[in-house]
């Protein structure tokens, strides 16, 4: 598995692995393109934002972004 952090040049690709876990089952949300990309834009432009997206050789598999407050990353 490769790890790779994130920047703005991924978030159309966050945003459909966005839209297809919370459209499903449990969630069952209604997210679309433009508003996953917004959301995760704002995720991303948070003071202290650090995320990491995870790859596989099939493709993207797994992120995860926090915000690290009061701590120097």
């Amino acid at each position: 598995m490769k790890f790779n952090e994130i920047t703005l040049l991924d978030i159309t690709e966050l945003a459909n692995m966005y839209i297809e876990t919370f459209n499903s089952p449990p969630w069952n949300d209604e997210w679309t393109i433009e508003n996953a990309s917004k959301r995760l834009h704002q995720m991303i432009h948070c003071e202290d934002f650090y995320g990491i997206k995870a790859y596989q050789e099939e493709g993207l598999k797994s992120y995860n972004s926090m915000v690290m407050m009061g701590k120097e990353l």
